[in-house]
This record gives C-alpha cells, structure tokens and sequence, in this order.
C-alpha cells in the first residue's frame, strides 16, 4: 500500500526503513551463497541427462539459438563460422551432446565442452564462403533464456513477443516515427501524428510508466499537457539509430520493468557490428531517403481544418518530393577489443496532406479536417547522434558506454482548439532536447556458470517546450502559450544470472537490484524558449517540480521440471518515495470548531510485492502450451505525484499504487513442414488493474477500484526462403473500469484519461512479401485493418474535456520492395496509403487525420 504524508517543510530526506527489501535482498544473496557452496561443477563427459529436443531443420545459427535454449548450455561461436550453412534439425530425446552432434552433422564444424554449461562450436568454413581477406574476430554468445529477443521468440516462450529488426523498422516506418508500430496485435502509438515521440500502447494500458520504453538500458520518458484533452507520455528517438526493437508484453521479472504494469518496449541502438561487415575491421553506412505528400510549414496562425485558402489544398504530385528528406551517417572502427561507432541522423518532413479517398467528417465538433487538406502542426525537423564504444577484455568483461542527443523542432495544437471552436490554426514550433548516457558493465567469465553479471548506469536530461496557439483569446492574429519544462533522470540496474543442476535439471536463476531518481521542475533559463516576436502568457505556479525515487529488488528462476514441463517464476519488491516542491492549500481542523488555511507539500511513498509464475507444457516436439500468472505495482508517476495544470494530487485523498494481475494462456507451435518454417501462437490476456489511476471531475488524481481488459490474439507466420507472410490480428472481448461507488463503464470515467487509451474493439494485418533475382530484389504489400474503438462510452458534450475520439473503421494498404543494386548500394522504396484512404489513426487525441498516399524512396550504401 501506499502511505501518505503532508508536509509544510522542503525536507527530502528518505527515512522510512525498507526491510522488506532488505529481506528479500538477503534472501536472494543466501541462496546464491548456498549454491556457491553445495553446487559442485558437473564435468561435461557427466552431462548424459537425456532432453527433449525440437529443433527444426533450417539455417544453423538459428538451430545453434534454439539447442542453447532447450539444453540450457550456452553456445561460442564465431559468426562467420555459420553463416550460409544449414542445420537438418531435430526432434527426439537425447543427451544435449548427441543432439548437437547430429545438428551439425555435414557442416564440417565441431564443437567442445569448456564446462558443463559452455561450448565452443570451432572449424574453419571453405575459403569461398568468406571474403578475400577475412579476419576471424571476435565470438558472438547465444544462450536461452537471457531476456534477448529475437523474430522467433513470439513463438517459442511463454508470453507474448513483439520483435522487429532495423530492416522490418525501415520498410514500415511511415511519416511519423510510431508508424513501424503499426499491424502489431495489442500493440499501438497512442497520438501518432504529434511530436514524432513513442507513447507505446499494450493491450490498452499506456503513459506514465506503464509502458515503459528502454534504450541501451536507459529510460526518458516525459508527460506533457494535451489541453482539456489529457496528457501524453513521450519518449524520443530517431528510427535511423535504432539496431533492433522489442516489447514483451504484460508485467516482466527483468531488471528494467520495475512498474510496468503493461509491458516493456527495449531498444538497441546501432553497434558497431551493425555497421561493419564480417570479417571487416571497419565499416561506414550512409542513408539518405525522400518522403512525398508534404509542403513547407505555413505561417504561423494560418487558419485551417476546413477553413484555410486554396494554398492548404495544393497537393503536390506522388513523386514531388518537396524539402522532406531523412539522411544518416554511422562510422564504425574495431581496434582490437575497443569497438566504436560514431552515427549522425538528420530528418525533415514537412506537414502532410489526408488521404482523398473519402467522405468529409461529420459535424461532430472532433474532426474539421477534410479530406486532400494539408493538415496543420504535423511537421519534424530533428537532428540527432549517437557514440558508442565497446570494449571487451579478460575473462568475459565488457563495458559498453553511449551518448545519445535528440533535437526536435515540431508542430503541436492543443486539440480544445478543434473541439472547442471547430477550426485549428498552425502553432509556432514546439522544441524538445533530451540527452541520454548510458554505461553498461558486463562480467560473464568461461569458467563460471554462477556469474552473468550484467550493471546499467544511465542519466537522462530531457527539456520540453510545448508551443500551441490559442487564436481565440484574442481574434487574429492571436497568442500562444509555451509549457517549458525539464525533466532529469538517473538510475541503475545489476543483476545476475546463475545456471546450475538441481536434481540433474538445469536450473536458471536471476536476481538484483534496481533504482532510479527523477526530477521534474521549470528550465533555469525558461525565457529562452519564448520568440521575441509573439506573445507570451505565464501561468504562475502552474510548472510541475518535484521528485520521485524508487527502488526494487528481484529474484527469478527458470527450471526443467520434466523433459515437457518448465517452470518460471519470480518475485518483486519496489519502494517508492515522491515529494511536491509546489504547495496546494487546504483547510485543517483547528481545534477550536474552526478550519485554518495551510499550505502544504504532498509527498507519497508506499511499495509492494508482485510475483509472476509461469509453466509450460511441450504437448509434442514444437507445440507448447503455457499460462502465466504476473503481478505489478505501479506507484503514482512524477506527473501523478506533482501540482500542475490539468491534474494535481489532492494531499488529503490517500493514493494507492496501481496493482496489476494479469493473467494470459496460450498456445505456441513451430515446424519445419512443406519445405517452409511455419509458426503459430493464440494468447488469450485478463488484464485486471486494481487501483487504476486517473483523473476526477475535480481535476485531482484518483485511483478507480479497478480497469479489466480480456482479449485473444493471433499471431501467423511461413518463410519458405522464397516466399513469407504473417498474419497479425487482436479481438477484445471486453474492457471494464469501476470507479470506487461501485459504477462501471466499458469506456473510462469523466474526464479521466483512460477513455482515450482504449484499444480498437479489432485490428487485424497481413503482410506477404517475395525474394527473388538470388534473393537481390524483395517485393511485398501489406494490408491493415483497425475496427471501432472497443467502447464509446463517456464521450462527453461539445466542448468537453477528455472526449474520446471514435474513428471510423478504416482499412489501408501498403506497398514495400528493396533492391540489392551491389554489395554497396541497395535501393528502398515504399508506398503507404496506396488506396489514399482518409482516416483518422486508433487512439488520435491531436484530432487530425492520418497521411494520405504517400512514396517513399531510400539510398544506403555500406563500405
């Protein structure tokens, strides 16, 4: 539970004792000591415990990953040692060293035991399937079971996976930056086409840390105002530096999912072996793309949604590229075990146009917009870099340091200005700066299996100021309010894995600590965010300054009970503390019959413990069966925690921590049949949040007794080398949330936030693509389905504050291909929208519709 306390004093001392955490930190340190001394090493010759293996037949790397996870051995290897070569696979029940005998029978490789936990895969492939000049670097490590996701894991564990690689993330990254999310099942951008930010949306929980989205280890999300319409939580990244992407969905044992009641997003920016090619010491990548379907950023106070001149119905042509352009350089170099990339990315893309191939929207005072209109305040004009180096040295220590700096210039309107006064106007510029570093330590010795030490220390300074006009307070040309703010983060996690035997099974245990400090609070130099050639208003007193801290600590574990059934469970302890550095008044009992004013400080701290279970069945070779059982508990965010405009804390109201219990079965299947790789997974989620926050009438945080989501989604996939699909959909059952009087409603509560999180009812998306020309050229489309929002309920009268927007249903289609010109240059090239559908996005709070048809052609090279 939560405990409240008020002060009339700045005092920021913690001074509640943790002694659960202590407990279960010692706790935890108790049982690895006791491993350390019961647990003797196995010699590799003893390890003839039969396994049940399913590995099926296909490229051997792959093979590799999933023996490791299925026998519980971690596998070296050299990457170039693999590529190309195939494995027949395998599905019966041996020791693990028959099995991988028999998976790499006819590669001309062998393999040895380091220990009983470890192999080393050695051989020396043909000198024509290496480049003249190869050097053998550095081996790569797969292990099971480590939290590294990759296409495959959706299928193969016991919760539900959404992965996506730098390739898939380019061919279906859109105008705006959360379009590479799209076609996910129960998985969405909420406010997609403001900011160019990620406000990630797991099956209808989303913003103030739910959904947390982790980079290289680090967190900087922020919440900025939305006007009567609520808020949005933002995190900011260029699609160009990322490596690779992953949401795991629902609450997660892992070290950086303290809170998320929801789900993680994590996110691997570029290394250098992205960049550089095998067997190369050095490498470069250069980018460079066009984006159709936009014109230049108007003058300010520019009228439009329906209203504007001719000028904002000037479409340009499918192929009139304008000044909407994206470019990126990374640089690479290994200098022995020192690896380090240098990436710089730059992107402009003006506002674009909606789609045509429409009816103009109903006079339902939410969208003015019509259809073939430049729609306003949707520009991105951002600059960012990225450093990274990589060193590795000893036995299995590695430090991996990086700085990453985010600039955004972009525009914003308050949607009030559209419900309210149905029109909208282009706003000046809004502007955002967050820097990010992040030190990673690593420690994973050969002749170890207790120690998989892994410690991230990062630090986050994010400043935002949100400029939108307001043409009504004073005709035209009107005023416009700037909402400056800065929020500071830092933090660390440590953990460790230890593998050993328990009754001759493997046994996988994680546990450690985490800890983060943030602050929110008015930029020093605020003046600087505001042109000299507009107006300004100020609220007084109205920027959020605070503190937040929590910590947590954990302890997992991963166990073969049988060759069928597997076991995961953990357990989680978090602490939180909060402090208000603004004052709210209120009115106390004086003693004398009387009330006296006071002017206080609110400051919350409270925590919990959360376990997750889980246990599979492998009915047969490649077919699982699993449920999960996950707890969460998220304490009130900093923007929860903080007086501010649109929603304060009320410091004589007891707020609780959100406490999820959800609940997922599913079914998982992959086979190697009719010469295609072919995968399946049906999850069925219960979603049951007691204590949901959100916001009251009175315009205070309160939590509702409780916010329930069930749904089913299916997820489908073949790869026969020559051709691929996969079939992505989701269908919510119901949605539910009970305010504390015991009154339910599908769709929220007035004027809280949580109608504008509901998932559509369904969504459903199915991409086929080709390989062809010796697999040079790539051809396919996709087409994408989104319903009704799965309640309308509450939406409130014109004018109303957090009105939820019910699209239309809509469908599109997009359209993909790349070509290999040579081993340097390959072209990209893209049509989104290709039917030019006017829609507005699932989960839209800016009230604007999507972009129409749009082309996109891309240039990299690599040297």
């Amino acid at each position: 539970m939560v405990e409240k306390s008020i002060y009339s004093t700045s005092d920021t001392n913690l001074t509640r004792p943790m002694r659960a955490l202590g407990t279960l930190l010692l706790s935890t340190f108790i049982l690895g000591g006791g491993v350390i001394v019961t647990s003797q090493p196995v010699r590799a010759q003893e390890s003839t415990q039969n396994v049940a293996f399913s590995v099926p037949a296909g490229p051997l790397n792959q093979a590799l990953m999933i023996w490791g996870r299925q026998a519980g051995i971690q596998i070296s290897y050299l990457d170039a040692v693999t590529r190309g070569k195939k494995s027949p696979g395998i599905s019966a029940n041996l020791p693990p060293a028959q099995a991988l005998a028999r998976l790499l029978s006819g590669s001309g490789l062998a393999y040895s035991f380091t220990d009983a936990r470890s192999v080393l895969i050695s051989g020396h492939p043909v000198a024509a399937d290496l480049p003249e000049g190869t050097l053998l670097l550095d081996t790569i490590t797969v292990s099971g079971g480590t939290g590294y996701y990759s296409a495959n894991s959706n299928y193969e564990e016991p919760t539900s996976i959404v992965y996506k690689d730098a390739q898939e993330i380019e061919r279906f990254r859109g105008t705006s930056v959360g379009d590479f999310l799209k076609g996910e099942a129960g998985v969405l951008n909420g406010d997609n086409r403001n900011s160019g930010a990620l406000d990630v949306n797991v099956r209808g929980m989303q913003g103030q840390g739910r959904v947390p989205v982790v980079i290289d280890g680090s967190f900087q999300e922020t919440t900025v105002y939305r006007g009567y319409s609520g808020i949005a939580g933002r995190t900011y990244l260029d699609p160009d530096l990322i490596g690779s992407m992953s949401i795991e969905k629902g609450p997660s044992s892992g070290a950086d999912a303290n809170g998320a009641t929801g789900g993680v997003m994590r996110v691997s920016t570029l290394k250098p072996d992205d960049i550089i090619k095998d067997g190369e010491t050095q490498g470069v990548r250069l980018t460079f793309g066009v984006t159709s379907n936009t014109t230049d950023v108007p003058d300010t106070f520019t009228v439009g949604a329906g209203q504007g001149d001719e000028e904002r119905y000037d479409r340009p042509g499918a192929l009139e590229f304008g000044d909407s352009w994206n470019g990126s350089v990374a640089v690479a170099q290994k200098f022995g075990d020192f690896e380090l990339l240098a990436a710089y990315a730059r992107r402009k893309t003006g506002n674009y146009f909606a789609g045509d191939d429409g009816d103009d929207p109903a006079d339902d005072s939410l969208n003015q917009f019509v259809p073939g209109e430049e729609v306003l305040n949707t520009s991105q004009d951002n600059t960012s870099h990225l450093l990274r180096g990589i060193y590795k040295w000893g036995n299995g220590h590695s430090i991996d340091a990086s700085y990453m700096h985010y600039e955004s210039d972009f525009g914003e309107l308050m949607p009030s200005q559209i419900i309210r006064f149905g029109m909208g106007w282009q706003s000046p510029l809004s502007y955002v700066d967050a820097k990010t570093g992040t030190l990673r330590y690593g420690w994973n010795p050969d002749d170890n299996d207790l120690i998989d030490l892994k410690a991230d220390l990062y630090y986050t300074l994010n400043t935002t100021s949100i400029n939108t006009a307001y043409g009504f307070m004073a005709g035209f040309p009107g005023v416009y309010f700037s909402y400056a703010s800065e929020a500071e983060q830092f933090g660390l996690n440590v953990s460790n894995t230890s593998r050993l035997d328990l009754f001759d099974r493997a046994l996988t245990l994680n546990y450690g600590v985490s800890g983060k400090k943030e602050y929110i609070r008015p930029p020093a130099d605020i003046e600087s965010y505001i042109p000299d050639d507009y107006p300004y208003v100020e609220f007084d007193g109205e920027i959020r300054d605070g503190w937040r801290q929590e910590v947590s600590a954990f302890v997992s574990a991963h166990y073969e009970l049988s060759n069928t059934l597997t076991f995961d469970g953990s357990l989680r302890y978090s602490e939180m503390k909060s402090y208000d550095n603004n004052t709210r008044t209120i009115y106390v009992d004086d003693g004398n019959g009387g009330q006296t004013r006071t002017e206080v400080h609110t400051e919350y701290d409270g925590g919990g413990l959360a376990p997750i279970a889980t246990l599979t069945y492998e009915a047969i070779p490649g077919l699982q069966i699993y449920g999960k059982y996950a707890e969460a508990y998220r304490a009130p965010s900093l923007f929860e925690s903080t007086v501010g405009w649109s929603a304060s804390p009320d410091p004589t109201l007891d707020l609780k921590p959100e406490h999820a219990q959800n609940k997922e079965i599913g079914v998982n299947y992959m086979t190697d049949q009719f010469g295609a790789q072919i995968r399946a997974k049906l999850a069925y989620f219960d979603n049951d949040i007691e204590n949901y926050l959100t916001r009251d009438d009175s315009w205070n945080f309160v939590n509702l007794d409780s916010a329930r989501m069930k749904g089913w989604e299916l997820s489908l996939g073949f790869d026969t080398g020559r051709f691929y699909g996969d079939f992505s959909g989701s269908k919510y059952v119901s949605t539910e949330f009970c305010d504390l009087e015991g009154v339910c409603s599908s769709g929220g509560s007035d004027n809280g936030y949580a109608q504008q999180h509901v998932p559509p009812e369904t969504s459903a998306s199915l991409t086929l693509g080709g390989r062809f020309l010796d697999e040079t050229l790539e051809l396919g489309g996709r087409v994408t389905y989104v319903g009704k929002r799965a309640s309308s309920d509450f939406s409130g009268p014109r004018g109303g504050t957090t009105r939820a927007v019910n699209w239309d249903p809509y469908t599109t289609v997009d359209l993909f291909g790349s070509y290999e010109i040579n081993d340097t240059l390959t072209f990209d090239f893209a049509v989104d929208n290709v039917t030019d559908q006017y829609y507005m996005d699932s989960l839209t709070i800016g009230l604007m519709p999507s972009p129409g048809r749009t082309v996109r052609l891309g240039l990299t090279a690599t040297f």
